[in-house]
C-alpha cells in the first residue's frame, strides 16, 4: 500500500511502515508488530537518501581524495509513484552534471522493503561509491539495551552490543565502526565479509539490512557511531563500489532489502539463506559435488608444523616421516601435514618460491608422507604479495623468525609493472620491516603475475614436489587491493573484474592440479560465499573467541552442506594453549576437520612430540577427531539448525594465541557442553555435543524442531558405536551424561522397520 501527503510519503504492508519525506529521506521504520521505529530521531537536518562519493579524473587517471554530494543537495526532486512503490528522480546534485534515479518498492515478503539506484555523471569527476540507501538507527533499541545484538559477517561472524554499553574493537583498539569489505580488501589485514548481512536485533525485534547480489558487486557493510547534534546513532549505509570511470551511468541490478524480523541472528540468517541458496554459488551442495576428493569429506586432521627452525636444520625433514607418525598414532585418524616455512627464502617470503626448503629432499618428505596416508600441505601461498624487505632479529616482535630478507631489486626487474597502484599511480605498500611478513607490495589480481603466484605455483608443488593440498592464502574472503594501473586492462578501483580474474585463477588452479593428481584440494583463508562452488575447501576459524560479545558461525548455518572446512591455526596441543580444550571441541560442533598445532602458542617454533602434549586437550582433540569421522553424514554433508536452548553450567575460558578479529583476549564465560544441532542429507537430526568442562556433565536435550516425529534416540561418544538413550512412540527430550573431554553425537531417529 502506498500513500502519498503532504510532505509524507508512505510504503505499508501487514508487517512494516517505511515513511519518506517528499525528497527521500527515510523518516521512520516501524515495525507494525510491535510499534517500535528504527530510524533514529533527527537532528534538525533532513537526511538525504543517498550520498554518492566521487573523485576527480586527468587524463583518464583518477586523483587522490574524494567529496561527497548528497541527494538532498539536488536542484531537482521528482517524484512518482507505481504499484507498489515510489521512485525518486534527482537532477544536477549540488550543481553537478549528475543525476540518481531512486527505485523502492514493497518486498513480495511482508515486512521488507526493497531498493535500487541509478547514477549517470557527466565531465571530469567519477562516482566512487553509492551510499544507499541511508539508514541511521537508534543508538540503543530499548531503555535497557543490555540484550542489543549487531551481527557483523567477517569471516565467521560475530556479535557485537549496543554502543552506548559496549565499545567496539579492531587490531585490539577502540573503533567507532564495524564496516568492512565484501568480498573483502585485499590488504594487510583480514577485513572482509563472507555473506552481505546486517541485523540489528533485541529479544522484541530486529531491523533486517542485506545486499541481495548475486554478481559479487564490491560495497563495504557494516554499523558505524554516528553523531547527530548530541545524539548517538548508527549508520548501517550500505556503500556500493563502482569503478572510477568518468561519464558512466551504473545501476544496481539487485535489491538492497531492509526490514522488520523476529528472533536472533539465526533468524536472521535463515531469512538470507532463503534467498541465497537460490544463486549460483549454491548451484551443487556437497553430496552432488564430485570435483571434491573424497577423502577430504570423509575427514581428516589438518596437522600444523614447522620445518624450519628445528635442531639438525634442513636434516630435520628426514625425521618428519617418523614425527607424523606418532602424531598419527596418538590422534589416531588420517592427518594433513601442514607444513610451514616451505618457502625458499623464508616462511610467507613470496613470489619466489622455489626450490623449496630442502629442495629435492621437501619433494622426496611429500613422496613418503603420502606412503603413509599423510596429505602434503606446503602451507600456505602468500596470496598476492611480494615481499620487498623484511628484517626479523633478536630484538624484534617476533625473534624466533629472524630473518633478513631485501627483495627490492628483483622486484624491480620483474614485478613492478604487475603491482597494484594507488590514484596519483604510486605504488600500494604494506605492513613494516619488523612485521612477519615485511614490507610488501600487491600483485593486480588481472596480471599474469595475479597468475603465477597462486596458479603456478600451485602446479609446481603438485606436479614437481607431490604436495595434495595448496591454499590462497591471504586472500582473506576472496578479496583483492583495488588497482588504479592504466596498464593492467581493468577500469580503476574496484568492480567485479576483481572477482572475474580470481575465479579464473581458482578454476584453472584446480582444473590443472587435479590433472595431475585427482586428489587435489585447493583452499583458501577464510570464507567467500561467491566462490563456493571454485574451491575444494576453505580455511576457518570458528572457535575463536572474543569477537566482540561472541563469535557465532555464521557462514556455517548458511553454507556448510556445500563447502568444507578445516579449523586449523595455531592450536597447540601444549599447555600454554588455556583455550585449547575448547578449540577442539568448537571444531567439533561446529562442523570444522579438526586440526592443531605441536607448538607454544607464542614466541617458540620447536615440534613437539605427543608426549608434550596437554593431556586434557589432546583428550579432546582425539575424542573430536575420532566423533567427527564418524558423523560426516551431518558434520561434512549436513545443514546447520538453530540452536537449542540447554540448561549447563558456565565456564570460564582463557583465551589466548593470535588476534585474528581484533578484539582483546581475554577470559570469557562459554557453556561447559558446547552443542550445535545438524540436520543430514536424508533427513536425519542430531545434537553435536562436547564436555569442555573437567566434571562430569548431564544435559537434558529437546528434539530440534526440524525433525521428523521421533521414536528412537541414541549417542555415541568419542565415536565408538551408538547405545539407545531412549526408545518411546514419541520421543521428546533425552537425558545424556557426558564425561569430561566427551564428544558425542545424539541422534533423533524414526523406530527401523520391521
Amino acid at each position: 500500500m502506498i500513500h502519498i501527503e503532504p510532505g509524507r510519503v508512505s510504503l505499508q504492508d501487514d508487517r512494516v511502515e517505511l515513511v519518506l519525506t517528499p525528497r527521500g529521506g527515510i523518516r521512520s521504520l516501524v515495525d507494525r508488530a510491535t510499534g517500535r521505529d528504527y530510524v533514529a530521531p533527527g537532528a534538525g537536518r533532513e537526511r538525504p537518501l543517498l550520498r554518492l562519493v566521487c573523485v576527480e579524473t586527468r587524463n583518464g587517471e583518477v586523483l587522490p581524495g574524494e567529496f561527497r554530494l548528497l541527494s538532498t543537495e539536488a536542484a531537482e526532486t521528482r517524484l512518482e509513484p507505481f504499484e507498489d512503490g515510489v521512485r525518486f528522480h534527482f537532477s544536477q546534485i549540488a550543481a553537478k552534471p549528475l543525476q540518481a534515479t531512486v527505485t523502492v518498492r514493497l518486498g513480495q515478503d511482508t515486512g521488507f522493503v526493497n531498493w535500487r539506484f541509478h547514477v549517470r555523471s557527466a565531465g571530469s569527476f567519477a562516482v566512487r561509491a553509492v551510499e544507499f540507501p541511508v539508514i541511521v538507527v537508534r543508538a540503543a533499541l530499548s531503555d535497557s539495551p543490555a540484550g542489543d545484538r549487531i551481527l557483523i559477517p567477517r569471516h565467521d561472524g560475530y556479535l557485537v552490543g549496543s554502543p552506548t554499553l559496549s565499545p567496539w574493537f579492531d587490531e585490539s583498539r577502540p573503533v567507532d565502526h564495524q564496516r568492512y569489505h565484501y568480498p573483502g580488501e585485499g590488504r594487510e589485514f583480514a577485513k572482509g565479509l563472507s555473506v552481505q548481512l546486517n541485523s540489528y536485533y533485541d529479544g522484541n525485534g530486529g531491523l533486517y539490512i542485506a545486499t541481495h547480489d548475486p554478481g559479487g558487486n564490491p560495497k563495504v557493510l557494516g554499523p558505524a557511531k554516528v553523531r547527530e547534534g548530541n545524539q548517538l546513532a548508527v549508520d548501517f549505509t550500505p556503500s556500493h563500489l563502482l569503478p572510477e570511470v568518468p561519464g558512466r551511468e551504473a545501476s544496481s541490478d539487485y535489491d538492497t532489502v531492509v526490514g522488520c524480523f523476529s528472533g536472533d541472528w539465526q533468524d536472521a540468517a535463515a531469512l538470507y539463506k532463503k534467498w541465497s541458496v537460490a544463486q549460483p554459488w549454491c548451484r551443487l551442495p556437497l553430496t552432488a559435488r564430485r570435483d571434491i576428493p573424497e577423502w577430504i569429506k570423509k575427514g581428516a586432521f589438518f596437522f600444523n608444523f614447522r620445518l624450519r627452525h628445528q635442531p639438525g636444520g634442513v636434516r630435520y625433514l628426514e625425521e618428519i616421516p617418523g614425527f607424523m607418525g606418532s602424531w598419527a598414532a596418538a590422534l589416531g585418524v588420517p592427518l594433513v601435514a601442514m607444513m610451514c616455512g616451505w618457502e625458499h627464502v623464508d616462511e610467507w617470503t613470496g613470489p619466489d618460491y622455489f626450490p623449496p626448503y630442502g629442495g629435492d629432499a621437501f619433494g622426496e618428505l611429500c613422496r613418503v608422507l603420502k606412503g603413509q596416508g599423510i596429505h602434503p600441505f606446503p602451507f600456505g601461498l602468500s596470496g598476492l604479495k611480494i615481499a620487498l624487505r623484511k628484517r626479523l632479529g633478536p630484538g624484534g616482535a617476533q625473534p624466533e623468525l629472524e630473518a633478513d630478507f631485501d627483495g627490492w631489486q628483483e622486484f624491480f626487474s620483474r614485478y613492478e609493472g604487475d603491482s597494484v597502484r594507488v590514484p596519483g599511480g604510486a605504488l600500494l605498500l604494506d605492513s613494516a620491516v619488523e612485521m612477519w611478513d615485511g614490507i610488501h607490495g600487491y600483485a593486480c589480481v588481472a596480471t599474469p603475475l595475479a597468475r603465477r603466484q597462486l596458479h603456478e605455483a600451485t602446479v609446481r608443488l603438485v606436479r614437481d614436489y607431490g604436495a595434495r593440498v595448496s591454499q590462497a592464502d591471504q586472500v582473506f574472503n576472496g578479496g583483492s587491493a583495488e588497482c588504479y594501473s592504466p596498464s593492467h586492462g581493468h577500469p580503476p578501483g574496484r568492480g567485479t573484474w576483481q572477482i572475474d580474474a580470481l575465479r579464473e585463477i581458482y578454476r584453472d588452479t584446480r582444473r590443472d592440479a587435479k590433472n595431475i593428481d585427482p586428489d587435489f584440494v585447493l583452499s583458501q583463508e577464510w570464507q567467500s560465499e561467491i566462490f563456493l562452488q571454485d574451491l575444494d575447501a576453505y580455511h576457518a576459524r570458528s572457535w575463536d573467541q572474543p569477537r566482540g560479545l561472541l563469535g557465532v558461525p555464521l557462514f556455517a548455518f548458511l553454507y556448510h552442506e556445500y563447502l568444507p572446512a578445516y579449523g586449523g591455526d595455531w592450536g597447540s596441543f601444549l599447555p600454554d594453549n588455556t583455550c585449547g580444550i575448547h578449540y577442539h571441541g568448537s571444531n567439533f560442533i561446529n562442523g570444522c576437520l579438526p586440526a592443531g598445532c605441536p607448538q607454544t602458542m607464542w614466541r617458540e617454533v620447536i615440534n613437539h612430540p605427543p608426549e608434550d602434549a596437554d593431556p586434557r586437550t589432546l583428550r579432546m582433540a582425539r575424542n573430536a577427531a575420532h566423533a567427527f569421522l564418524r558423523h560426516t553424514a551431518y558434520l561434512v554433508y549436513g545443514t546447520m539448525l538453530k540452536d537449542l536452548d540447554l540448561d549447563v553450567p558456565a565456564l570460564s575460558v582463557p583465551f589466548v594465541g593470535l588476534d585474528f578479529y581484533g578484539w582483546p583476549k581475554s577470559s570469557i564465560e562459554v557453556p561447559s557442553v558446547l552443542h550445535r544441532a545438524w540436520r543430514a542429507p536424508d533427513g536425519r537430526c542430531a545434537v553435536a555435543l562436547a564436555n569442555i568442562s573437567e566434571a562430569t556433565q548431564t544435559v537434558r536435550l529437546p528434539v530440534p524442531r526440524e525433525s521428523h516425529p521421533a521414536a528412537r534416540a541414541t549417542i555415541s561418544r568419542n565415536g565408538a558405536p551408538s547405545e539407545v538413550l531412549a526408545q518411546h512412540p514419541v520421543v521428546r527430550e533425552v537425558e545424556a551424561a557426558l564425561q569430561p573431554g566427551d564428544a558425542a553425537m545424539v541422534e533423533f531417529l524414526p523406530l527401523p522397520r520391521g
